[in-house]
């Protein structure tokens, strides 16, 4: 939530499955003239790859090396990458950013594996020299649960998948 996600009814809603129905809707002449399969970061390439899928729109980064393996569209959807922490984490309304950034250290922060959310928070760690335990979890979805039981300090991705996930 919100790009694409399953709903009780098993039924997939959100910003980029309504983008697909859109397409098919003007391509091929029927909005529900699309399948949607689950994919994960790991996978998603790959089933693009191998003709399991034939289009991707899954909140994907466009990187340059994942330019060798695939084309991009234009960009629909432009955000930045943030830490999402409970209502009562002593990581909040810390003054600026270097601060901020330093109340980080020795936390450990959830993400998705093989995300460039993993890559670009080595980089931050890097720059920042602190050090971060990093716990990777296969969809988003798996890390609320131990972020809201304080087994983990924070989720790091795109900032409106967090929003989603926060509401």
């Amino acid at each position: 939530a919100p790009f694409g996600y399953e709903c009780e009814n098993e039924d997939f809603v959100g910003f980029e499955i309504d983008l697909m129905r859109e397409f098919a809707r003007r391509w091929l002449g029927n909005a529900e003239a699309v399948d949607f399969v689950e994919v994960n970061s790991g996978s998603r390439i790959d089933k693009l790859v191998n003709g399991d899928i034939d289009i991707i729109a899954a909140t994907m980064t466009h990187t340059k090396e994942r330019d060798f393996r695939i084309d991009f569209s234009q960009t629909y959807y432009l955000d930045g990458q943030n830490i999402l922490v409970r209502k009562d984490s002593n990581l909040r309304n810390i003054g600026n950013d270097v601060d901020r950034s330093r109340s980080l250290d020795g936390k450990q922060i959830a993400a998705v594996k093989e995300s460039t959310s993993i890559r670009q928070i080595h980089e931050f760690t890097t720059t920042y020299g602190i050090k971060l335990n990093i716990a990777e979890f296969e969809q988003y979805n798996q890390a609320v649960q131990p972020l809201l039981d304080g087994k983990i300090d924070g989720l790091t991705t795109d900032r409106g998948i967090l929003i989603g996930l926060a509401q």
